[in-house]
Formats: C-alpha cells, structure tokens, sequence
C-alpha cells in the first residue's frame, strides 16, 4: 500500500514491518480487525489498518458501509500505545526503538 500524505511518502514495500495484531475474528467477520506497524528508513511510524464493515465503517452508498484499508501517520506516543497491545513482540519493537523505564 502507498499513500502521500502532508507531502510525505509511506509506502509497505519499502518500509519495515514491525508486529501487528488482530482482534481474533475471521477475516470474513464483520466486526474483524486488525493494526500492523511499520517504520520508514527516515524513522517514522506509521500504521495500516483493516477490517470488516463494522469495524472500519467506510462509508459506501447510501446509508452503508464497507470495510477496507487506511494508512496513518504515527507520532512516537502514538507508535508506542499500538505496540504496547501487540504482546511480546510489541516488547521487543518497543525496547529496540523507545527508552523504556523499568
């Protein structure tokens, strides 16, 4: 996925994936859901979200809503709350990018 956004490039090819997670639903589930993390070769973070209708709630038509795909900039507060639910693997990213107190 590509996006320019604020005149800035953000592009998964090209970035580092980082951890993600999902709400546990199938794929096919309305209410489905999930966030990835990624971080460019500048140090930004920024996240790729998608989910079922429900979740997501694009408008689509009159009166309906699809689901689908978005890309966001992230600040480093708001990079560190994503990875904070991502488990023992958001641990990891956060330990190797952010100073953590003990």
């Amino acid at each position: 996925m590509k996006r320019i956004i604020n005149g800035k490039r953000y592009d998964t090819e090209t970035a580092e994936c980082l951890v993600g997670w999902d709400n546990g639903l199938c794929k096919g589930d309305h209410n489905w859901y999930k966030e990835v993390v990624y971080r460019k070769k500048t140090g930004e973070f920024f996240k790729v979200c998608g989910g079922g209708p429900n979740a997501m709630r694009i408008p689509c038509g009159s009166n309906s809503y699809c689901g689908g795909e978005t890309l966001e900039p992230l600040t480093d507060e708001e990079a560190q709350s994503v990875l904070e639910k991502c488990g023992e693997e958001g641990v990891e990213v956060l330990e190797k990018y952010f100073e953590i107190e003990e």
